[in-house]
């Protein structure tokens, strides 16, 4: 038997569904098992994170051309406990160019070295944007997703056998990545203000998505207001996920920018990826 584990951080979603869309394709083999976790749940949880699986697999999207601030933490935080792992990392993100990965697979493969490991295979997926200042048009969704899973097909064939790419591209720091994704995130900060949240009283019912969609469990409610912790990790999870449109980050208001949900992925899922 071949058992897989894959890791994922997902906000919106899409890196729930690749990681569902790879399970499904793997366990069409015969004597494949894989099973799905969550990093933030294993984290906020404080458990051990062993690494245990024949193969492992990590999965998340790109910020600002690199590694989300929870993933190195998870990775950090990781015990290899087999020999002779194989990892490899899947990564969503908007952009145009395949190459749009930024610095992600050097930053992996750096942490993954420091416990003598090291980084298998790479790939990125072109996903429909999630973030809330760069949209998509809304029309190109379908065609994102479906190149993606047909994507994933290709992955998972791969990875079965274990192949080692020689990404010796992928995996090379890219100074002018870092200096776009530096510059990037303090746009965010500075112009769009992204670290400052509310909701917006006349539009919130109090239904308490925000909270249960949190992959960090950032939000709470009393007194039927929502309060925001110190934790976030800008996924922007509240944002799209919200019926009403109520949750205003920065300058910016869902009703006046588009909220993106990945398909087949339901609030459920996304809060039971926490809790």
């Amino acid at each position: 038997m071949k058992r897989i584990k894959l890791y994922y951080f997902s906000g919106t979603g899409n890196s729930l569904k690749v990681c569902k869309d790879l399970k499904l394709e793997l366990e069409k083999k015969t004597e494949v098992e894989v099973e799905i976790q969550s990093m933030t749940k294993l984290i906020l949880s404080k458990s051990r994170i062993i690494i245990n699986k024949e193969i492992t697999g990590l999965v998340f999207p790109v910020y600002c051309s690199d590694v989300p601030r929870i993933v190195r933490e998870f990775v950090n935080k990781m015990a290899i406990n087999i020999k002779n792992p194989y990892f490899f990392s899947v990564v969503t993100r908007g952009g145009s160019k395949e190459n749009d990965f930024g610095n992600c697979f050097f930053t992996i493969n750096k942490l993954l070295k420091a416990k003598q490991a090291d980084l298998g295979a790479g790939y990125s997926l072109r996903m429909p944007e999630s973030s809330i200042i760069i949209e998509n048009p809304i029309e190109k969704h379908k065609q994102f997703l479906q190149a993606s899973e047909a994507r994933v097909k290709e992955i998972a064939k791969v990875i079965l056998v274990k192949k080692r790419e020689n990404f010796k591209a992928k995996n090379r720091f890219n100074y002018i990545k870092a200096v776009l994704g530096n510059c990037a995130w303090t746009i965010m900060k500075v112009w769009f203000r992204v670290n400052k949240k509310e909701v917006m009283a006349d539009k919130c019912n109090n239904c308490g998505v925000c909270e249960k969609v949190c992959p960090m469990q950032n939000i709470s409610r009393s007194q039927g207001k929502v309060h925001f912790g110190k934790k976030c990790e800008q996924c922007f999870a509240c944002f799209h996920w919200c019926p009403q449109k109520a949750v205003k980050i920065g300058i910016l208001k869902a009703g006046k920018k588009y909220q993106y949900k990945a398909p087949n992925i339901t609030i459920k899922e996304i809060g039971n990826s926490i809790r």
